[in-house]
């Protein structure tokens, strides 16, 4: 078999200047979804039950 060739071979330049916006850097608050929330809720009134 042979090796698969690269059809593009595209240089791009090195930037050393940091980016001045801030995509993907901006830290969202935890997503959760609908599953992760209903057990989380069966939990915490499990627990007040137990007390």
């Amino acid at each position: 078999m042979s090796k698969k060739r690269r059809v593009f071979d595209i240089d791009l330049p090195q930037d050393d200047t940091p980016e001045s916006f801030p995509a993907g850097k901006v830290e969202e608050k935890e997503r959760r979804g609908p599953m992760a929330a209903a057990i989380t809720e069966n939990a915490d009134s499990l627990r007040e039950r137990q007390r």
